[in-house]
């Protein structure tokens, strides 16, 4: 988020292409970006600037993985196929967005929060259930 206060010092709209207001921010209006930076380096290495919904909309991937992942799709898309790993915050981790990175060819590290469905709890229960079973008469664990 960059504040944006125009010429004039007041915030207002004129000169950047969409002005948005997010009350958990310090700065809550001007312009909001997505980044992307490199963490050996601290560089930033690539930014875009969030146009408004409608427009938004009409980039790069949008129509076939939505918003999000096609904001992320967008970002990395000068490393598809160099089997790097993307590490982002909840906002960029969602399911579509990790499967849609690993058809293009990089790995990802989110925290998911939104992927109910696809969890693998079965797998954590079965696995939880042969932990416990794996228990000395004595009532010690087995290493």
């Amino acid at each position: 988020m960059c504040a944006w206060k125009g010429v004039s010092g007041d915030f207002r709209a004129d000169g950047i292409p969409h002005q948005v207001k997010i009350v958990r921010q310090p700065e809550g209006v001007g312009a909001e970006f997505k980044s992307l930076a490199d963490p050996h380096s601290g560089m930033l290495m690539h930014l875009e600037i969030q146009e408004g919904k409608d427009p938004m909309r009409a980039k790069e991937y949008c129509a076939e993985y939505g918003v999000g992942t096609a904001c992320t799709l967008r970002m990395t898309k000068h490393w598809h196929g160099t089997g790097r790993t993307v590490c982002g915050d909840s906002w960029f981790g969602s399911l579509t967005c990790a499967k849609a990175l690993s058809k293009k060819g990089l790995y990802c590290q989110f925290l998911v929060k939104t992927a109910h469905k696809h969890f693998p709890l079965n797998y954590l229960k079965r696995w939880a259930r042969e932990q416990d079973q794996i228990v000395q008469a004595d009532g010690t664990r087995v290493p």
